[in-house]
């Protein structure tokens, strides 16, 4: 019987040392952004990604997206093989987007759900675009600031 003791309490210590060691691998990230980098960052979403929509900016758009930026959708159709629509050229989407001021966004709908700053090269955001999609956006930071580097975004209201 003592012998059965032992190795269950050889077991529970193993695993509460496991689970503490696993917990330290994904335990929270010690990085700390400024509030100028927070600041940053918000600037590009609103101002330049959401703001040249609503002014029907081309120009601010594209400065918020890297020349290289990727978009992605899935296809919520049964029809095709693929899994998700991929727009490789952000430059023109955003020659699209910005063609005409687009009057239907609300700025003041557009939630920030959760910004993750993992350091000061790389952020993600999740965003709520008035209730119709939900978008997860990819941010690094260049030479020439922070930009978006991809998009994925999901219709709120429609599912597989």
């Amino acid at each position: 019987m003592r012998y059965y003791r032992f190795v269950i309490s050889v077991v529970i210590a193993f695993l509460v040392i496991n689970l503490s060691i696993a917990e330290e691998e994904y335990s929270a990230n010690p990085f700390t952004a400024s509030p100028e980098m927070v600041r940053e960052i918000k600037d590009v979403i609103f101002d330049k990604y959401i703001g040249g929509q609503i002014a029907g900016r081309a120009d601010v758009i594209k400065d918020a997206f890297s020349p290289d930026a990727v978009m992605l959708s899935p296809i919520l159709s049964d029809e095709s093989e693929n899994s998700l629509n991929r727009w490789l050229d952000m430059h023109s989407e955003a020659e699209k987007w910005g063609a005409v001021a687009n009057s239907n966004i609300d700025i003041n709908k557009v939630k920030i759900l959760k910004l993750d700053i993992i350091d000061e090269r790389l952020a993600t955001a999740q965003i709520n675009m008035l209730d119709r999609v939900f978008e997860v956006v990819t941010l690094v930071k260049t030479k020439h600031g922070w930009k978006i580097a991809s998009k994925v975004y999901v219709p709120q209201h429609q599912r597989l």
